[in-house]
């Protein structure tokens, strides 16, 4: 028996501009009482003084926020030359103070913000989320603890100089997920030789999120106007690949059944590269509009069914691409292997009965309505 949708979704991701001064889990409080439903999460934080894109999940779709934490991240920064903080932004105490920014030239800014394009080792800021025995190592540092943190691999995608008013930089960065524009900022300082803090952040997008798309930061105290802005896992999960299978499958599948391959892209276009892609796939069924299942391709003994896939990702972890991240969301880190993503092999040929193990859909998650 298929179940149709209800009306308005009671789960989903909220964009949100916020505002500076309130911290992220302010906004979760406030979406939290706008949707009268206490489980509301982040997909990342955002520091008090910055602004820009915030990226909620409510309800069961808090269940998926892992699936959204690696997307890369863009932002619009401003880094003060001349002084450098304790906690690397404007709110912390002044700890170096250099005249020699008043020789600096746009040339040589845009030159330094240039060196940092690329794969890199980041030592994080003392004021951080970083975790030390359990603990977050910005609380240690108010105490007045050494704190010593190890540098975490990140990538910068493209830097570019917007508006040069010395002493302030303004630039514009897309980073991997995990990445400090603090320590972008104190970096720069560092490279130029005068110290700086990072003085203004904004988040412009997460993955194909953007901020422009947000609620703004007065919608939050209207219920109907956040209610209205929820969105669905399908289009939350768009960065994944999603495969549209029967209503019986689909049934089958959120009970936590394996579907054979043959049974599940028998009625497909084999050029769906749903239908052989590795890691996760948003499956849904136009029978169920309030549940998606997170599924994976697997054979009977569950190794990967992709061979060449899995050498070709051995490799680049070999040359050092899969490094391993670490994801702080809300108050938790998630570690996961990074790996590249090598072109797509050919769709393979199912098993004879008898011969190798067959590849089958296995569910990881399923999230919705029952």
């Amino acid at each position: 028996m298929s179940r149709r949708g209800k009306g308005a979704p009671t789960f989903g991701f909220l964009a949100v501009d916020k505002p500076s001064g309130p911290t992220s889990h302010d906004i979760v409080a406030e979406a939290r009482r706008a949707l009268r439903i206490r489980k509301v999460g982040h997909t990342g934080t955002l520091d008090p003084f910055a602004t820009g894109l915030l990226l909620l999940a409510a309800g069961a779709a808090t269940r998926l926020i892992e699936y959204l934490g690696p997307l890369e991240k863009e932002y619009v920064a401003t880094a003060r030359l001349g002084e450098t903080t304790d906690t690397l932004d404007p709110e912390g105490d002044s700890v170096f103070v250099s005249d020699g920014w008043q020789k600096l030239n746009w040339e040589q800014v845009e030159a330094a913000l240039n060196s940092f394009v690329g794969q890199m080792d980041q030592m994080p800021p003392v004021f951080s989320a970083k975790k030390i025995g359990g603990e977050s190592a910005h609380r240690r540092a108010r105490r007045g603890e050494d704190v010593e943190l190890q540098p975490s691999p990140v990538s910068i995608h493209e830097i570019e100089l917007l508006s040069l008013s010395l002493p302030e930089v303004t630039f514009r960065l897309r980073c991997s997920t995990g990445t400090y524009v603090r320590s972008i900022a104190r970096d720069l300082g560092e490279r130029l030789g005068v110290g700086a803090y990072l003085s203004a952040l904004r988040r412009t997008a997460i993955g194909s999120f953007r901020v422009e798309d947000a609620l703004a930061p007065t919608d939050l105290g209207d219920p109907e106007r956040v209610a209205s802005g929820l969105l669905s896992p399908r289009q939350a999960l768009q960065h994944l690949p999603g495969l549209e299978i029967g209503e019986t499958e689909f049934q089958r599948l959120g009970q936590g059944q394996s579907l054979a391959h043959t049974d599940v892209v028998s009625d497909l276009n084999p050029a769906n590269p749903a239908t052989r892609a590795p890691g996760p796939l948003v499956v849904h069924s136009p029978g169920w509009s309030n549940r998606v299942v997170i599924a994976e391709w697997k054979t009977s003994e569950g190794a990967d069914p992709y061979p060449s896939k899995r050498s070709a990702q051995e490799d680049a972890r070999d040359d050092g691409a899969g490094a391993r991240e670490e994801t702080h969301i809300g108050d938790e880190i998630h570690r996961r292997e990074g790996t590249d993503t090598p072109d797509t092999p050919d769709t393979p040929d199912t098993p004879e009965r008898g011969g190798e193990a067959s590849v089958a859909l296995r569910p990881l998650k399923v999230v919705g309505d029952d």
